[in-house]
């Protein structure tokens, strides 16, 4: 899943998890959902993302495993 893409359609063109699931095309609107519960509760990570943030820095810091 395209992180940044998520995040921009729903702040920036504000739409909803069904129609971001369906843009993407590679997720379920259950996994959009989810992906933005816990981007709203990580408080090291707010939007608008910074220039540097990447994809992959995303997903380590809202999928990362316990005790790590």
């Amino acid at each position: 899943m395209d992180y940044k893409k998520v995040l921009r359609l729903h702040f920036v063109n504000h739409l909803s998890c069904r129609e971001i699931a369906e843009s993407c095309g590679d997720c379920s609107k259950t996994t959009v959902n989810e992906f933005l519960k816990r981007f709203r509760e990580n408080p090291e990570l707010s939007y608008p993302l910074p220039a540097d943030v990447t994809n992959e820095y995303i997903g380590n810091m809202l999928y990362k495993k316990p005790g790590v």
